[in-house]
């Protein structure tokens, strides 16, 4: 897969009450756990990136030797994650709401970090403006999946199974404010195995994929349309040179 460098591409994952949290007068904690793996190369673990919260410097944790991570923050707090490792590109998730066991549903556990190699490439290819001196898009870039319903319990393995198709095809991904912003609608070649942006597209195909790029900073909220189908939202609280990767879940 090669599209989806200046994404990411989210695996599904699990969050817990923290079993001793009781013990804490002062604190209730949870954990938040998922994957973070290398985009175009699933089986690369990256270890030793950090995953951290924009909203306190303090909550953070380090992706062990199998690729997981084990994320411990307060319940009842507003969390925005990120994903840094220094030879690919800081990706973002959606800012959500932590609840007192864990994290609601669709909250982006896991991601896939790409290169800072391929995610120049890909800057270039769809026309992304890099700011002066940085490896990040001058605006904010969101890119969410839309996905199917089972894809909420899929293993890895089962992920894979599927060539990474899991999004629901000719739906049509919504932002609100919508500012005049639209999205560029991913197209995947099953042949080659390449993602690329189709601008004529004006719904999803298998891959699930969209792209947002130059929105200003702001919140927004993201979801999708399809006759027939109900779907999750998230929320993105864009800055300049984030890159925010979020899923919306068929429901």
């Amino acid at each position: 897969m090669t599209l989806v460098a200046l994404a990411a591409v989210a695996l599904p994952g699990a969050a817990s009450a923290d079993p001793g949290a009781s013990a804490s007068k002062a604190t209730n904690w949870v954990h938040i756990r998922g994957l973070a793996v290398e985009v175009g190369a699933l089986e690369k673990n990256l270890v030793g990136a950090t995953v951290g919260v924009a909203e306190n410097s303090k909550w953070k944790t380090k992706v062990k030797a199998n690729g997981s991570y084990d994320l411990k923050v307060p319940a009842l707090t507003t969390v925005t994650r990120y994903f840094d490792i220094g030879d690919h590109l800081r990706i973002y998730t959606p800012t959500i709401r932590t609840t007192k066991t864990g994290v609601p549903r669709w909250s982006s556990l896991n991601v896939a970090l790409p290169s800072l190699s391929l995610a120049r490439q890909l800057a270039n290819f769809i026309k992304i403006e890099i700011a002066e001196g940085k490896d990040a898009p001058k605006d904010c870039v969101v890119v969410p999946l839309v996905a199917i319903k089972a894809f909420e319990k899929m293993t890895l393995a089962q992920v894979l199974a599927r060539n990474m198709l899991v999004g629901v095809p000719g739906a049509k991904p919504t932002i609100s404010p919508t500012k005049g912003i639209k999205a560029l609608l991913v197209d995947v070649s099953l042949v080659s195995g390449n993602y690329t942006p189709d601008p004529a597209r004006a719904t999803t195909d298998a891959s699930g994929l969209a792209i947002y790029i130059g929105v200003k900073p702001g919140t927004y909220k993201f979801s999708a349309t399809k006759a027939g189908e109900r779907f999750s939202s998230f929320t993105a609280v864009c800055k300049p040179g984030r890159v925010i990767f979020g899923e919306i879940g068929q429901l």
